[in-house]
């Protein structure tokens, strides 16, 4: 099976296609796990399509710089270019995705203040033995 799931960010806007099926292709950069000699993450590139409805979903939801997670089957491409040197690219054909959490800083201080029981006196709460669940 070659199945694969990556998390990482949008490098750009998805690129629509129309044809038989609607197509979406975008790249994700994904933080390698270990750092190179400089200190420093490395990046991956992963190449994603994704077919049918799902593409039109994608193209609403999902920009540049959003963390989104996707899961599919993955292939290697390999090809000659103009240098003469072989190139290899990793691509991903998407059957599932998280849709972007979309959260600016208003959005979390409002969240926040909404379940925080104390954030309009600071006053403690009246919390009887009767209250308790245990």
């Amino acid at each position: 099976m070659r199945q694969m799931q990556i998390s990482g960010r949008l490098t750009r806007d998805p690129e629509i296609k129309d044809g038989k099926y609607q197509m979406a292709k975008f790249s994700l950069a994904v933080r390698q796990n270990r750092k190179n000699e400089q200190g420093d993450y490395g990046v991956d590139y992963v190449n994603c399509m994704v077919f049918g409805k799902r593409a039109s979903t994608i193209q609403q939801y999902f920009h540049k710089a959003n963390q989104v997670t996707v899961a599919g089957e993955w292939s290697l491409n390999t090809w000659t270019g103009r240098d003469n040197r072989e190139h290899t690219q990793l691509q991903l054909a998407v059957n599932d995705f998280d849709l972007p959490e979309f959260r600016n800083e208003s959005t979390a201080k409002q969240t926040n203040s909404k379940n925080d029981p104390f954030d309009k006196n600071g006053d403690a709460l009246d919390i009887s033995d009767d209250d308790l669940p245990f």
